[in-house]
């Protein structure tokens, strides 16, 4: 009683918060440089099996980093996502339906990003692997990739249609996202591809810019 002890002030985790968006610039750096360093998959529609085995018998190293990159960049992604849902959720009003738009989106195109790394990743692993089974682990990861694209459209429209209503992120942002959503729904031409590898990851580090920049505005406001 006499001491005058008093219980130490805790301050809120606002580092955190302020520095969360940029999750997202983590996992457009990874994206890229796993990228730069995959080796490249045989032709889908061309390649025989036993050329599929031929690459990836010879390739283990550089698969192994590349696929190890991106599925680290994909969890950083996930994080980013987490971000993005509470500022949308925040702005939108009503029913929020738009905000469970992009999350949903946003975490199918997770799964489906890291589909893409795993089935090539387990075959530069797998020991006795048949030609059929490496060519089917690559029509596999193709299958994951357009999956990505129709999941990752559905993530920048709602959230694209969110930043032309609210103010959470740039108008032009939004209609940028808009643009880049219809191209990447062109999955099986190479628009839709160059869409998706580079569209996607572009778009991910803008949202993260932005999204930081501006929470930093809110919080010198406050």
């Amino acid at each position: 009683m006499g001491q005058g002890l008093t219980e130490p002030v805790v301050s809120p985790p606002r580092a955190w918060g302020r520095w969360a968006p940029l999750v997202g610039v983590g996992a457009f750096v990874l994206w890229v440089v796993g990228i730069a360093l995959d080796p490249g998959i045989p032709d889908l529609f061309v390649a025989s099996g036993d050329e599929w085995l031929t690459f990836v018998s010879g390739n283990e190293g550089g698969i192994l980093t590349s696929r190890l990159l991106l599925l680290v960049g994909d969890f950083l992604f996930i994080l980013f996502l987490g971000v993005l849902r509470t500022r949308l959720y925040a702005a939108e009003t009503g029913s929020r339906h738009w905000t469970a738009i992009a999350f949903g989106g946003g975490m199918v195109t997770a799964a489906m990003l890291i589909g893409t790394s795993t089935p090539v990743l387990a075959a530069s692993g797998a020991d006795g692997l048949e030609p059929s089974a490496a060519q089917a682990l690559g029509v596999l990861e193709y299958a994951f990739f357009i999956g990505a694209g129709i999941a990752g459209a559905s993530l920048l429209a709602a959230t694209g249609v969110l930043a032309i209503r609210t103010p959470v992120l740039p108008t032009w942002l939004g209609w940028a996202s808009l643009v880049i959503a219809l191209l990447m729904l062109t999955i099986i031409g190479p628009i839709g591809f160059i869409a998706i590898v580079i569209g996607l990851p572009l778009w991910v580090l803008v949202v993260s810019i932005l999204l930081w920049r501006r929470g930093n505005a809110a919080s010198s406001s406050d």
